[in-house]
């Protein structure tokens, strides 16, 4: 068995379609697996090194230049903008197929359905569909952040991060926000833009990257969008605090804000611009007992085991596993 992992990413997909895959592609690859990775990544290099330096037996930039072989081949497709009548992802090419989707993905048809979120409603089929806190997939270094957390920071450090492509300017809007709050604090900025601070607060920036790890391990508090990385802040046990800037972070924002697993202090639309509700953000920063009510409700949530849980039932579906 070989297992194909297709995904795309750019600025305006963001880059959660191919971190997901990583998740699951580290599993395989520990397992013994041969994996090839097949997409197209633009403008985000650190998406591209990722990619590059997981372990992939090959790496196909341009998706036409892989041909499968219908006997040994596992499609896993997590995709917004491929057509499913794309030739190359016909099941017929595939030992089986694999569909990591939401609302937004296209009806793919598949012999195995993966939900990427927390919400358990999302049965395809209930015997080909894995979902809920179970089978979320996270990539180790989420798990060593959390393990390794710093606990005694002299100062409140706060990480922001606005997805992979820091759509519609949130980290600067953030900064803003930050800046009405009198409270000595680090903030931590990953953008493509820098981010500085008109009162002369401690802002430094970063590039959208691995970096990221680290500062993670450091942060006292998350400001992000409700995308896939606030799911990794949230099972690092960070508490958190998200905004919905698109249609497709709308399902996580719902989910997030009703369980009580993360502070919902905003929106962006095209029609009504930033909406951030800057006293929710304060009393966040400014409480403990607000932050440590947050850590209670996500503590444990994870388990990490999401991969490993979908790699076997991916071995079950194939009827073998590496010797």
């Amino acid at each position: 068995m070989r297992l194909v992992f297709r995904a795309d990413a750019n600025r305006e997909l963001g880059a959660g379609h191919v971190m997901r895959s990583l998740a699951l592609a580290t599993e395989a690859i520990n397992r013994g697996y041969p994996c090839f990775f097949v997409g197209e990544i633009r403008d985000l290099n650190w998406v591209k090194k990722a990619v590059n330096e997981l372990g992939f037996t090959k790496v196909f930039e341009k998706p036409f230049f892989f041909n499968p072989d219908s006997e040994t081949d596992v499609l896993v497709l997590d995709s917004y903008n491929l057509s499913p009548q794309h030739p190359q992802l016909q099941k017929e090419n595939w030992q089986f197929v694999v569909v990591i989707g939401d609302a937004f993905t296209p009806a793919f048809k598949c012999d195995l359905f993966i939900h990427p979120g927390i919400d358990d409603h999302w049965i395809i089929d209930p015997g080909k569909s894995l979902v809920g806190f179970d089978y979320v997939m996270f990539r180790p270094e989420i798990q060593i952040a959390r393990d390794n957390k710093s606990k005694q920071n002299e100062i409140l450090n706060i990480l922001v991060s606005g997805g992979g492509g820091d759509a519609f300017g949130f980290s600067e809007v953030i900064g803003r926000e930050l800046d009405k709050i009198d409270l000595n604090f680090v903030a931590h900025f990953f953008s493509s833009s820098p981010v500085k601070s008109l009162r002369g607060n401690d802002f430094r920036n970063y590039p959208i990257g691995p970096e990221i790890d680290y500062i993670r391990t450091l942060a006292n508090i998350a400001i992000t969008t409700a995308s896939t990385s606030s799911l990794e802040f949230i099972a690092a046990e960070i508490p958190t605090a998200i905004v919905c800037t698109v249609d497709n972070q709308q399902e996580y924002f719902d989910e997030l804000r009703s369980r009580g697993l993360a502070l919902a202090i905003g929106t962006f639309s095209k029609g009504d611009g930033w909406v951030i509700n800057s006293n929710d953000l304060q009393e966040l920063i400014t409480s403990k007992r607000k932050q440590e009510d947050l850590i209670n409700a996500i503590s444990g949530k994870f388990d990490f085991l999401g991969p490993r849980r979908i790699m076997d039932y991916i071995e079950k579906l194939n009827g073998s596993s590496v010797k």
